[in-house]
C-alpha cells in the first residue's frame, strides 16, 4: 500500500550535538514541523505516516536530543534507533 515516509539522517561524524524539535502542526493529516537542523526556519513535512530521525553517535553514545511536541491523541512513540 501507499505509505508516506520522511527520513532525516543527521548522522555525519563530528557534526556536534543537535537539539531537534518535532511539532505536530496538524495531527489529523500527519503534518509536522522539524526545527533544529541548522536551517533558518523549521522544515515543513506534510501528510506523513512515518517519520524517522537518525542522529549521530559520539563515543558510543547518542548525543542528539529530540523533543516531540503535540497532541497526546496521536499516541506516537519515537524509539531511539542506532544503525
Amino acid at each position: 500500500g501507499d505509505r508516506d515516509r520522511a527520513i532525516i539522517n543527521a548522522n555525519q561524524a563530528g557534526d556536534g550535538v543537535r537539539g531537534v524539535t518535532i511539532t505536530y502542526a496538524n495531527a489529523a493529516s500527519g503534518d509536522v514541523n522539524v526545527a533544529g537542523l541548522g536551517t533558518a526556519t523549521f522544515i515543513d513535512i506534510n501528510t506523513v505516516e512515518t517519520f524517522r530521525y537518525s542522529g549521530d553517535i559520539a563515543a558510543g553514545v547518542g548525543n542528539d536530543v529530540v523533543t516531540v511536541v503535540g497532541t497526546a491523541a496521536i499516541g506516537a512513540k519515537f524509539p531511539r534507533e542506532q544503525r
